[in-house]
């Protein structure tokens, strides 16, 4: 039997033009042009694989996949190849996450990998997802004797948190602005973030 797909997009001729591409190998059970029309729809109709659009209304497609991805599998498509986008689905739950740009033979093989349990994901987008663990088990590995930040770092933290330049950094701790950047490499050095978009975001995240 022909596995059962629900669809959900806020643009009417994409649905169209998605389900027309799918019909013929799988069977649309209906479509949604929103987040909370797609979780209710799926409840009814329990398919076989949810495929949902990103940004959406209510909620988007990370409220499908919060509510959604302990009951059935939940594939993103989605035009955002937004690592952190990626990232924050995949952790929720989602079981795949592929892009819009996608052939439509990679989208059936997506939605079949889907169905059956197994991952599946933009190729280029996939090493994000790798690279992501390998930070995750350095931290868990990590000696924390070694990645304690001293009291100088946290004072550079916090000033970074206050969007100051190295500069004003450096002015306000009475230390040049070199100091101040290699105080800020060894403070995202032990806690493993990739760049001041990335430290900024731990700043963010930890009310820093």
């Amino acid at each position: 039997m022909s596995l059962r797909v629900v669809i959900g997009d806020d643009h009417p001729m994409w649905i169209s033009g998605i389900s027309a591409e799918l019909q013929g190998e799988f069977e649309i059970v209906g479509t949604a042009s929103n987040a909370s029309e797609l979780v209710d729809l799926a409840n009814q109709t329990n398919p076989d694989v949810i495929i949902s659009d990103l940004n959406f209304g209510e909620g988007g497609g990370m409220a499908v996949v919060k509510k959604c991805s302990q009951k059935f599998p939940v594939l993103i498509l989605t035009a955002s190849d937004h690592e952190r986008d990626l990232l924050d689905t995949i952790a929720s739950g989602a079981l795949g996450y592929i892009l819009k740009t996608a052939s439509t033979e990679e989208l059936i093989a997506a939605i079949k990998h889907v169905a059956h349990g197994q991952p599946a994901i933009t190729p280029h987008l996939a090493s994000c997802v790798l690279s992501e663990f390998r930070r995750m088990a350095k931290v868990e590995n990590a000696d924390p004797e070694k990645n304690v930040l001293s009291d100088r770092e946290k004072e550079v933290l916090r000033s970074i948190a206050k969007g100051y330049s190295y500069r004003q950094i450096g002015d306000e701790l009475f230390i040049s602005p070199k100091t101040v950047e290699n105080h800020t490499r060894n403070i995202m050095a032990k806690l493993h973030v990739r760049g001041r978009a990335e430290l900024l975001e731990y700043i963010d995240q930890n009310d820093l």
